[in-house]
Formats: C-alpha cells, structure tokens, sequence
C-alpha cells in the first residue's frame, strides 16, 4: 500500500468523507443505506472508501440495481468497512484478509484489497482512519446482475428485437485449483437473439497480467475441449465480461466447466475451476 501524511483526526469519519469532494457519491450511498449513526460512532473503523471515479465506472444497470435496494446496498458498504483500527504500519505481511463489518473476508492484494488499488491512505478520523479505493467492492453474496452489453449497430439484424434487460440469468461457483486461493463465480445472463453475457467475478487473483478463461466441456479436470473463448480476467479487478454469440441454452443445457488459467504463458496452469451447465 501506498505511505501519505495524515489528515487532522478532529471529526468523524462520516465528516471526513464529507469534507472530501472525492467521496460525494460515497456520502449519499452512506446516507441512503441508515449508515450515518453507524459510522459516526465511537469505532474504530478502517474504511477503504471509493471515489466518485469508483462509483462512475459502474455500469449503470448495476449501478440502478445496488441504488434501488437498501439492503444489497448497505451489505456493499459494511463490505468497506473494517472493525477496528488499520493504519498501513499496522498491517502486517502475514496478514491475508480483513473480516469486514458485512461479516465478509476481504482479501489483502499487493496493491490494495479484494479487486480495488489503494490510492491514498491514513486519512485520520476521530473514530478511525480512511484508505482511498479507486473500485467499489462487491461481496460474492450481492448480485447486482449483468452488466449491459455494448450498444448494438443499427445494422445489425438483430437490432429491432434486441433489449437491454436479460431475459434471465444463472449464477454458478468458481471454486480454487491447486491451492491459488483464487474462486468466486460466473455468471450468464440471456439476452435474446443468441446473445449471452458472461461476466466472472474472482477475488484472490494474481494482480499482474491477465487470466485466460474458457468454457471446456465436460468437467472439471476431464481436459475437455474448449467451446467457447472468454475474455481474460483481469488480475486486478478480478473481473471479466464478455458478449457471444453462444446461446444461453447451449451453454446452460449442456455439460460444461469453466476454467481461469494463470497466464498466456502459463496455459497449463489452472488456478480455479467452476462446473457450469447439466
């Protein structure tokens, strides 16, 4: 993590976040989620705060759906907020995760936690201290659905009918392969028209370089060919989206898995696995 000076610690950390441009959107999702109390008391907290950056780089379906629901969006939150007093002198190198107010771990990466870069740290508070995110957290117990997919051409033929809500969606496991640590989950999304949305979401991945992912047939472990090419996961974020062609049906009804791979280089290497299909 990065070193900075710290701020005054003559308010709370509701009041910091406040006083801070940087965390408006922060401050409304804290005051639309009931948290203001919460956050205002005697603590101590670390909190690792998204910028308004953070909040503007989600998609805006996703977006619509944490802001339409209290209780996914005060689960997103608490998965910000850590119990207890973690200025950058006192985290550790053995220490692997936070356990997190949403009762989530929340794991410690070379450049931050879970799939956000930390960018400023040791915001003092009087109850606590604020570590800046550029990426807003989701806990794997929150789905906020499929992202929309890129806007279509008006000449494709399938324009007139396409839509922009998923028809409907299924959300499988993504368990860790040779003790990477790496899991999390995938999910489909059924546009119509042939059209899936395939979004991974992983925490624990290694942050430098992309992950190659597939969908194999058979299962995990048979060595299945690969049936349909994903776009890689990005080692940072932990996340993936990718728009095919596919139709949900063949992927959901059939019998697939899903492998992530370490690197480009490192094919052969598997670092997490989820059965997706029959």
């Amino acid at each position: 993590m990065l070193v900075s000076l710290s701020q005054g610690a003559a308010q709370t950390i509701v009041d910091v976040a406040a006083s801070d441009p940087r965390f408006s959107t922060l401050v409304t999702a804290i005051e639309e989620a009931g948290l203001v109390e919460a956050l205002s008391g005697e603590g101590p907290f670390t909190v690792f705060a998204p910028t308004n950056d953070a909040f503007g780089a989600i998609d805006q379906n996703q977006l619509n759906v944490l802001l339409s629901s209290q209780s996914q969006l005060t689960t997103v939150l608490q998965y910000h907020v850590v119990p207890g007093l973690f200025t950058t002198d006192l985290i550790t190198a053995d220490m692997q995760f936070f356990t997190t107010l949403a009762g989530s771990n929340l794991p410690i990466t070379n450049d931050g936690v879970g799939g956000a870069a930390v960018i400023d740290v040791n915001i003092e508070a009087s109850n606590g201290v604020i570590h800046v995110v550029d990426t807003v957290l989701v806990p794997m117990s929150v789905s906020l659905g499929a992202p929309r997919p890129p806007a279509m051409s008006s000449e494709d033929p399938n324009m007139a009918n396409y839509t922009n809500r998923a028809m409907r969606s299924v959300r499988y496991s993504v368990a860790s392969q040779g003790g990477s640590g790496v899991l999390g989950s995938v999910l489909l999304a059924d546009y119509g028209e042939g059209l899936t949305v395939v979004t991974i979401a992983l925490q624990g991945t290694p942050p430098s370089g992309n992950h190659p992912a597939h969908f194999h047939a058979g299962s995990c472990g048979s060595g299945g060919d690969i049936v349909v090419p994903l776009d890689n996961v990005n080692g940072a974020t932990g996340f993936s989206t990718t728009v095919t062609n596919v139709p949900f049906d063949d992927i959901v009804g059939g019998d697939h898995y899903l492998n992530i791979h370490l690197s480009s280089d490192q094919i052969s290497t598997i670092v997490a696995c989820g059965e997706v299909g029959l």
